[in-house]
C-alpha cells in the first residue's frame, strides 16, 4: 500500500500547474513528520546572486504530515507566496540601489569637489580678485595745503598734483578768508579730466580719467577780472586731496576791517601760508601762549600768531585766514596780545622771548 501512495502523490505532484510554481521544479521528499521542498531556479534568470536571493529555503516550509494524501495545492500556495514575497524584496532592493547610484551620480555631477578643495579653490579666487585689485604702485600719499595765488604778470601758475581714481577739491578764498564764488571755468582736456560744480559755490572737484596726463584750466572768479589760471598733472605720488586757493583782494564775500589802524597787506607771503599749514617758520623759537588761545614763534624779530580769533592790539602788518576761520597774523615782537573771541576780549600773554 505504501507504494501506492507514494506513486498517488507522484501523479498529483505531475498534475501541479506550471503556471502556479514559475517555472520550478519541485521535489518532494515524504517523511513521518515532515516533506521538505528544494526550489531550483532556471538557469537563465538574471544573475547568480538574484538567484541566490529568490532562493526558497524549504526547510522553513513545514506541512504535517497526514499519512499518504499530501495537499499539493496547498504547498504550491505557499511555494508561490514566499517567492512573490523573495521577488518583491529582490526589486525593491534593485530600486533602493539604482535610487542610490542616481543620488551619487547627481551629487557627483553638481559637487565634483571635496569639501576641502572648495576652501582652497575660495581661497585661490580671493586671491586673484585680490591682486587684480591692487595697483601696480603704491596709493598716492594725500596732502592737505594753502596756496597763494598770485594775478601778476610773469607769475608761476600753481600746480594740481592728481591720481586716477581720487578726487581733488579746490577751494577759492580771498585774503580775508572768505568763500570767493566761482563765476564760470575751462577745461584744457575734457576727455582726460572730469570736473564737478554745483554753478553756485567757490568748490571744484577735479579727478583724472588717465594714470598719466596733463592739461591746464582757467577759473574766472565772481567780480573778478583777471583768471586764475592752473596746471593738472596726474600720475603723481603725493596727491593734492583738498587744496585752499587764497586769492589777493577782496571778494564779494569778504569780511569786514576790525580797525582802522591795521595795516593790511594784499601780498600774502609762502610764510605765513606754511604757518596755516601747521609748518613754522625755519629757524624760529617756539614761544608759550597762555590760556592756549593760539601758537607762535618768534623768526627773523617778527612774531608769529596762529589762532582763530581776531586781532585788536597790537597792529599787524599782514595776515592770512583759512577756510575754517583759522588765521595766523605777522606783528613786531610783544609780550601782550588783545583779542576777541565770542563777544568777549582776551589778554593774551607772550612768554620765551
Amino acid at each position: 500500500m505504501a507504494s501506492v501512495s507514494n506513486r498517488s502523490s507522484c501523479v498529483k505532484a505531475a498534475k501541479l500547474p506550471m503556471n502556479i510554481i514559475k517555472s520550478t521544479v519541485v521535489f518532494a521528499l515524504l517523511s513521518a513528520s515532515t516533506i521538505t521542498m528544494a526550489v531550483v531556479e532556471p538557469a537563465d534568470r538574471t544573475s547568480s546572486n538574484d538567484a541566490k536571493d529568490n532562493k526558497i529555503d524549504a526547510s522553513q516550509i513545514t506541512v504535517p504530515n497526514q499519512g499518504s494524501n499530501v495537499d499539493l495545492n496547498q504547498m504550491s500556495r505557499e511555494l508561490e507566496r514566499e517567492l512573490q514575497r523573495r521577488q518583491s524584496e529582490s526589486r525593491q532592493s534593485q530600486k533602493d540601489t539604482q535610487r542610490q547610484q542616481a543620488f551619487d551620480l547627481m551629487v557627483e555631477s553638481l559637487l565634483p569637489l571635496e569639501p576641502e578643495e572648495v576652501i582652497k579653490v575660495r581661497k585661490l579666487l580671493d586671491e586673484a580678485k585680490k591682486a587684480a585689485a591692487t595697483p601696480p604702485n603704491p596709493p598716492p600719499t594725500p596732502n592737505f595745503s594753502s596756496t597763494h595765488v598770485n594775478l601778476e604778470p610773469g607769475s608761476f601758475p600753481p600746480v594740481i598734483r592728481l591720481s586716477a581714481g581720487f578726487v581733488s577739491s579746490l577751494l577759492f578764498l580771498d585774503s580775508t578768508g572768505a568763500p570767493w564764488p566761482i563765476a564760470a571755468y575751462s577745461l584744457g582736456d575734457p576727455q582726460t579730466f572730469n570736473i564737478q560744480w554745483d554753478q553756485k559755490s567757490n568748490t571744484l572737484f577735479i579727478q583724472s580719467l588717465k594714470e598719466y596726463a596733463h592739461t591746464n584750466m582757467a577759473i574766472q572768479l565772481a567780480n573778478l577780472n583777471t583768471p586764475i589760471m592752473l596746471t593738472l598733472v596726474s600720475g603723481q605720488k603725493n596727491v593734492d586731496f583738498r587744496i585752499d586757493m587764497q586769492v589777493t583782494g577782496r571778494g564779494p564775500n569778504a569780511k569786514p576791517l576790525i580797525s582802522a589802524e591795521t595795516l593790511y597787506d594784499p601780498q600774502v607771503n609762502s610764510v605765513l601760508m606754511n604757518i596755516l599749514d601747521g609748518i613754522p617758520p625755519r629757524d624760529s623759537t617756539i614761544l608759550k601762549v597762555s590760556g592756549g588761545y593760539g601758537d607762535a614763534w618768534l623768526a627773523n624779530n617778527r612774531l608769529y600768531f596762529r589762532t582763530k580769533l581776531t586781532i585788536l592790539s597790537p597792529a599787524w602788518t599782514s595776515s592770512v585766514t583759512g577756510p575754517d576761520g583759522t588765521r595766523v597774523f605777522e606783528m613786531m615782537p610783544t609780550p601782550h596780545i588783545l583779542a576777541s573771541g565770542e563777544g568777549k576780549t582776551i589778554d593774551i600773554k607772550i612768554t620765551g622771548m
